[in-house]
């Protein structure tokens, strides 16, 4: 069994180190997605908590936390031709032992610049933040083995690894926002670890976390008051490592029309697919009550891995609570 822990623990750094976590539900923390989107949302501010467990059936399998706030600021001041908004997101990603974890914190800032009116702009955002990878044990090796168990007393014949690292970190996007009767179209760029922090465990190694890209896409077509069809797709890279995801939702109105729902007349369901290249297919739902959402995502893995996975995915939640005031500058944002 430690034998088992030490490999998945040497796998877990591996992949760790090579690239980020990844969210089926990339809009339910927009931060996290690009810097540009903070302050992006059609209320004052907003809460949201996301989980995912990944791979469920393997041991030490990954588990992934985030939290976040964030606020507009200068929306009613006539002297800025836009509006601005501040966050705060905070992250934890470790595997399921609690071997190897990577714990971040981050502030993001962004304004949003009116092109011609409310319904048109512009946004620049960056983000800047600390994080942390740490690492538990005690470990064995195969120096360690006697021939029928392992001992700590023997020299394990590696390199020291330190208990944790500290690091700061820095990210930056820009997108683009159009609104009008036709459709709601947002397109934005963003990349992440600016600086390429240093996050080896390893004593007198270097290890730099390579900086990440991201494309990504979002447009919503209104077929009448009722329903909505949205199209989606986010494009990451970082190094050697490829991320693609594309699909669409169907966009249900549940107040339209009707009497109100939970006192609000802004209740919806969105439900689709989206698919992530030569990794997973993800079947998506989010009921949205008024300011409140609740999503929920389940990851079907289409990849070789699937033997090890015994076909299970990843289940991922995601809850967010919009607060203040609502509707006051016209747009309209990606919910989940």
């Amino acid at each position: 069994m430690k034998l088992l822990h030490t490999i998945t623990f040497l796998l877990l750094t591996c992949v760790v180190f090579a690239q980020d976590y990844h969210y089926s539900q990339q809009y339910a923390i927009p931060m996290m997605l690009n810097p540009a989107l903070t302050g992006y949302t059609s209320c004052d501010g907003r809460v949201s908590a996301q989980y995912r467990n990944q791979w469920a059936s393997v041991s030490d399998a990954f588990q992934t936390t985030s939290a976040a706030y964030e606020h507009k600021v200068f929306q009613n001041n006539q002297i800025v031709n836009g509006f601005a908004g501040v966050g705060l997101t905070l992250f934890n990603d470790q595997s399921g032992s609690g071997y190897l974890r990577q714990t971040s914190a981050a502030l993001s800032a962004a304004y949003h610049f009116f092109l011609n009116d409310d319904n048109q702009f512009i946004s620049i955002g960056g983000q800047f933040g600390v994080g942390q990878q740490a690492v538990s044990g005690p470990f064995t090796y195969d120096a360690q083995f006697t021939g029928q168990t392992f001992s700590y007393a023997l020299p394990s014949g590696e390199a020291p690894l330190s208990a944790n690292k500290l690091y700061f970190d820095g990210g930056a996007g820009i997108s683009y926002t159009l609104l009008n009767s036709l459709m709601t179209l947002n397109l934005g760029a963003s990349m992440f670890h600016l600086n390429e922090p240093d996050v080896s465990l390893v004593e007198g190694e270097l290890s730099l976390l390579p900086r990440r890209v991201t494309l990504h896409g979002n447009i919503e077509f209104p077929v009448n008051q009722d329903i909505s069809i949205i199209g989606r797709m986010a494009y990451q890279r970082q190094s050697n490592f490829r991320l693609t995801n594309i699909g669409g939702f169907v966009k249900i109105n549940l107040s339209a029309g009707r009497q109100p729902i939970f006192r609000t007349n802004d209740s919806f369901i969105y439900a689709g697919l989206m698919y992530r290249w030569d990794d997973a297919a993800v079947a998506m739902l989010k009921l949205q009550f008024g300011q409140i959402g609740f999503g929920a995502s389940y990851d079907f893995t289409t990849s070789e891995f699937t033997a090890a996975s015994k076909a299970q995915g990843g289940f991922e939640l995601g809850l967010t609570y919009d607060f203040g005031e609502c509707g006051g500058t016209g747009q309209s944002c990606p919910l989940f």
